[in-house]
């Protein structure tokens, strides 16, 4: 078994999470144009500017690009499914 490549499992998972969440509340219509245009930008703007974070020589960004967009999905589950929460 080829262990190499399960980085790339995170990777896959946090951005496909973080996309169907997007369109999850676009549809629900949790998500107005403007909040589904913020987090797009803050996913753009976390995909470029982690890539430049270096400590010592040593580059971490790519590493930290996955907790980043998890914690994305997290608050942007909370946005999403906030309003359900006060409707039960």
């Amino acid at each position: 078994m080829d262990f190499t490549n399960f980085h790339l499992y995170g990777t896959v998972t946090t951005n496909v999470l973080f996309v169907a969440l997007v369109v999850l509340g676009i549809s629900f219509g949790e998500l107005g144009q403007r909040r589904a245009g913020l987090f797009a930008a803050l996913w753009v703007a976390g995909y470029v500017s982690l890539r430049y974070i270096s400590f010592g020589g040593t580059v971490y960004g790519p590493f930290l690009f996955v907790p980043y967009v998890a914690l994305l999905d997290v608050i942007l589950a909370g946005v999403i499914f906030a309003r359900l929460d006060r409707l039960s």
